[in-house]
């Protein structure tokens, strides 16, 4: 045999000649199947039509991301607004922010998610979908959306929180507990406080509290929907306004956070420790074991 010199040769022709028309054969065959599998298994998801509707939108690039806008000639600052770490593509939403990151982490599917910022969504998700079961593909769908309506809650009322329901609950921040009681808490602040003032101070006075306690993952239920409004960005310049800025302060310690109105009738647990704050000499604070006049309250609430 007649020896020659090694040289290139494109495997997608038959003379060995690359060209650009070969090369797109070459790529649309490859990946039909893989596009195929993932569009079925898409379409077949026993989820709500939203969802399927939603992950097939994010998958086209039809989000309104900051990035998506400005090369529609809106002008507005490309960068994410959560975080402010980089420009917010569809991606980096879903994947990539430090939000997203946390939620994805502290999922069920943790270890079937991995982002590389030059990947697409599209290419993600197919690389998801095609490799995971039924199951893992409806949480992974429901996570992306969820993600979703948090950056849109962010972004349009600056209501910050998680993306799950929250590892701790409060009762206006007095009491938690997950089943059963985790930790509950009442005192007296000595002054004179119009209603919304008092409110304010006693939920900057709880989240003290939270913060020593380490407790990172909260929904803090409150009946005062004034408050509620101020600490999710309605802001002003009276002594309310400036309590309330430091709640805000606060709440920046925790991964993830929620504070939300519920109505008075929904809040009874913590009533019931606010009258026994005025005939305690000092300071009331319950770990585990609830104390006996909130028993009644508490296993309604459980209930």
């Amino acid at each position: 045999m007649e020896e020659k010199q090694d040289s290139w040769f494109w495997i997608g022709d038959d003379k060995g000649v690359f060209t650009v028309r070969s090369y797109y054969r070459w790529l649309t065959g490859e990946f039909a199947s893989i596009h195929a599998s993932f569009w079925n298994r898409l379409w077949s998801l026993k989820v709500p039509g939203k969802i399927v509707n939603f992950l097939w939108r994010m998958c086209r690039g039809y989000f309104p991301t900051t990035n998506a806008l400005a090369m529609k000639r809106v002008d507005i600052s490309i960068n994410c607004p959560w975080y402010h770490n980089g420009v917010e593509t569809d991606g980096h939403v879903i994947f990539g922010c430090d939000f997203a990151k946390n939620v994805w982490k502290n999922s069920e599917v943790k270890h079937l998610v991995h982002y590389d910022l030059l990947e697409s969504t599209f290419e993600v998700l197919s690389r998801y979908f095609v490799a995971c079961s039924i199951n893992q593909c409806v949480l992974i769908g429901m996570i992306c959306r969820s993600i979703w309506n948090r950056r849109n809650k962010w972004v349009w009322e600056r209501v910050n929180g998680s993306v799950f329901a929250g590892k701790h609950r409060s009762k206006h921040a007095d009491g938690w507990y997950k089943g059963s009681l985790v930790a509950a808490r009442c005192s007296q602040v000595e002054g004179s406080w119009s209603p919304r003032e008092a409110e304010a101070i006693s939920l900057k006075e709880a989240l003290s509290w939270v913060k020593e306690l380490e407790l990172k993952c909260c929904v803090f239920e409150i009946d005062s929907k004034v408050l509620v409004l101020a600490c999710n960005g309605q802001g002003g310049e009276s002594y309310f306004h400036i309590i309330t800025f430091d709640c805000i302060k606060l709440l920046k310690h925790f991964d993830h956070v929620l504070v939300e109105f519920v109505y008075w009738s929904a809040n009874r647990v913590v009533h019931e420790l606010a009258k026994a704050a005025h005939s305690m000499p000092g300071l009331g604070e319950w770990l585990v074991t609830p104390p006996d006049f909130i028993n009644h309250e508490l296993d309604k609430d459980m209930s």
